[in-house]
């Protein structure tokens, strides 16, 4: 018999191939790429890894079960025919009595989009009545803080039913606590400096740092800290978990790590990380973050910190070209739109004044930001951040004014 499951992990549009490959090097086979995560399978050995060190995944479903599903004339039967088919799960391997259950239903399937809340209520009955006829007991329901959660896909074939053994999303750390207001996701950040191909020898630079997401993957990356390593997950909990091959794991990760730091440090190869902020405030947040991540690590880890406008600041001295990202802001309100409108090209002239040899990188959501920027992208890429649809824009930059480069493409184009 196969212990292998199915599973689906869910990320940011876009990076969905950089996610194929953290799952085929965690040892995942059978993988699938899908618009918005991959599909894949794997023993529990492979699913331990991929929840400790994929940066990119948003979440780990582990498939349970589903099928066909009639379709019905009326809501009652649509009901009625999913609570059968959720009660030929064995939910009691995957749930105990003890839980508290949430459920969550995703319908793509035309005649059940406005029953929702109706169809999650049988999902939810068919789970508890499965329990309670084998154990005597039924779980609590908590929407809130859930110990277990179901989640449902239902299309026009019919439902498969998974259990969602991440818990809390996977950008989320586990030390990470001062946020800004314009928040960058973990791994749509670490997804960004895999496609650019920001490598731990290429200074890096992020000179709008906010809360410092870019630059806490880049130092997770370069040390080779497994993103899931200071956190707890859902399936952390399951009666079946095999702790010892769990927390061997996690003892052989840790030490790898330990000793990845340790030779960089012996062979001087550190990474050279900036952050630059024009608001003490932003800087504050992100020290606060790089400082959770030591105190976890149990190491101190090397930044250059310092308050100052984008377009004020010079190269670091003595540092060899190296690549800015950043996720500038865009302008929600008019006033705010206008003003960045006339911000872009003061950013633009000065890349071009101060950073020949540097090659910057822009995510942004602001369709104005490479009309404005006075300068021509040699690469571009679109993805989500969130609900955002961005794009992230790659500069190569060389000397010279913007007014002065532009008459030099057009006789180049001529």
């Amino acid at each position: 018999m196969s212990n292998r499951l199915r599973a689906f992990a869910p990320c940011p549009r876009g990076l969905e191939s950089c996610l194929g490959d953290e799952l085929t090097a965690a040892g995942a086979a059978e993988i699938r790429v899908r618009p918005g995560g991959v599909a894949f399978t794997g023993d529990w050995p492979v699913l331990m890894r991929v929840h400790l060190t994929s940066r990119i995944a948003t979440r780990v479903l582990v498939a349970v079960g589903g099928g066909a599903l009639p379709h019905g004339k009326r809501r009652g039967e649509e009901g009625a025919a999913l609570y059968r088919l959720a009660r030929t799960v064995a939910w009691p391997k995957w749930v105990s009595p003890d839980a508290r259950l949430r459920v969550d239903l995703t319908v793509t399937r035309a005649a059940c989009t406005d029953a929702i809340p109706f169809l999650t209520l049988r999902v939810k009955d068919a789970i508890c009545d499965a329990l309670r006829a084998q154990c005597g007991r039924r779980p609590s329901v908590d929407k809130h803080d859930p110990t277990f959660r179901a989640v449902v896909f239902l299309d026009e074939r019919g439902a498969t039913f998974y259990w969602d053994t991440s818990g809390a999303p996977l950008v989320q750390r586990g030390f990470k606590s001062a946020t800004t207001l314009a928040p960058l996701k973990e791994n749509l950040a670490a997804g960004i400096l895999q496609v650019i191909g920001w490598t731990p020898t290429l200074p890096l630079i992020d000179p709008m740092c906010g809360s410092g997401t870019f630059l806490l993957e880049a130092a997770m990356r370069a040390y080779a800290i497994p993103p899931g390593l200071f956190r707890v997950f859902a399936f952390e909990q399951w009666h079946g978990l095999d702790r010892q091959t769990w927390q061997q794991l996690r003892n052989t990760l840790r030490a790898e790590t330990a000793r990845h730091i340790a030779v960089l440090r012996t062979k001087h190869r550190e990474p050279l990380l900036f952050a630059a902020d024009a608001d003490p405030r932003q800087i504050a947040a992100a020290q606060h973050n790089w400082q959770k991540l030591e105190a976890a690590l149990e190491q101190p880890l090397p930044i250059v910190w310092q308050v100052a406008a984008a377009e004020a600041l010079d190269p670091p001295t003595e540092v060899p070209p190296g690549y800015w990202v950043t996720n500038p802001p865009y302008g929600v309100r008019l006033a705010e739109a206008e003003a960045l409108a006339k911000w872009y090209p003061v950013l633009g002239n000065a890349l071009k004044r101060r950073w020949p040899g540097w090659t910057a990188h822009f995510l942004t959501a602001d369709s104005q930001f490479a009309k404005r920027i006075g300068l021509r992208p040699a690469a571009k890429w679109h993805l989500d951040n969130g609900p955002l649809r961005c794009v992230l824009l790659r500069y190569p930059i060389v000397a010279g004014s913007l007014k002065r480069n532009r008459v030099m493409s057009a006789e180049a184009e001529a």
